[in-house]
Parts: structure tokens; sequence; C-alpha cells
């Protein structure tokens, strides 16, 4: 595969390691009781997808404010699926190696979209004026101004 043919976010180590959780948690959930069907399993589905979509979505768009928001809004769901895995474990859903290989994947893409959005904020910081905060605030700090720690 040709790197001008790849779609920007494909280039995103995020979204390649929460695209692989994205198949690992498909192929997991499987087993899930039917039941869960549109319970958990769904929950947990939608939460991970939710991670690789608006990291696509945002890149797309044109303002780097836009993009930090959607990748803010990727870290809610990242967030949102540590809950469901480990809601899943302590129902039995998950066995404990498959917890913790779902649950490594989580971390490891939530570690990645925080290093991506802080490079975004400092490469913005260091070219531009900083960006605007969202809501009026007295104390400028990052996590108030952009909504990531």
């Amino acid at each position: 595969m040709e790197t001008e043919n790849v779609k920007p976010y494909k280039k995103i180590l995020a979204w390649q390691r929460g695209y692989q959780l994205v198949l690992e948690t498909y192929k997991t959930t499987e087993h899930f009781p039917k039941e869960e069907r549109y319970g958990i399993t769904s929950q947990l589905r939608r939460t991970v997808v939710s991670v690789v979509a608006n990291i696509v979505e945002g890149r797309a768009k044109k303002s780097e404010k836009d993009f930090l928001r959607y990748l803010n809004i990727a870290k809610g769901s990242l967030w949102e699926c540590e809950f469901f895995l480990e809601l899943s474990r302590d129902l039995g859903y998950l066995n404990p190696e498959e917890f913790e290989r779902l649950n490594e994947l989580q971390a490891k893409t939530a570690f990645l979209l925080y290093k991506f959005t802080e490079s975004i904020i400092k490469n913005h910081q260091n070219q531009h004026s900083p960006l605007k905060p969202a809501l009026p605030t007295k104390q400028k700090t990052p996590e108030l101004i952009f909504g990531v720690f």
C-alpha cells in the first residue's frame, strides 16, 4: 500500500490502535450472552467504534479546534469502554485473559490519543497564538482550555 493512497486518519497511531481494539472487541463479544445483544454487547461495541469514528470525523474538520473537540469525544468513549470492560469482567462475560487483552488495547489507545492531542496543542501554540478557551475561565490551563488531561 502506497503512503499517498492512505487516508490521513489511518496514519494516526491512536486510530490504528483503536481500530485493533474495535476488531478485538467484536471478536470477543461474539460469545457474550444472547440476552446482552442489545445491552452490554451493543454498548461496548458502540463505544469502541465511537473512538475511531470520532478520530476520523475530527480529522476531516478544517480547524484544529474542531479536531481537538472530536479527539476529546473519542477520549470520553475510551473511558466509557473502560467501564464496560470492567462490568463485563465482573459479570463473568470476559475471562481474565480477554479482559487483560482488551483493557491493554484500551489503555494503549488512550495513551496514544493523549500524546497525539498534546502534540497538536503544543504545535499550535508554537506556531500561532493559543487556541481560545471554549468557556471563559480565569485560570488558563490546558485542562480548562482544551478539555484534555
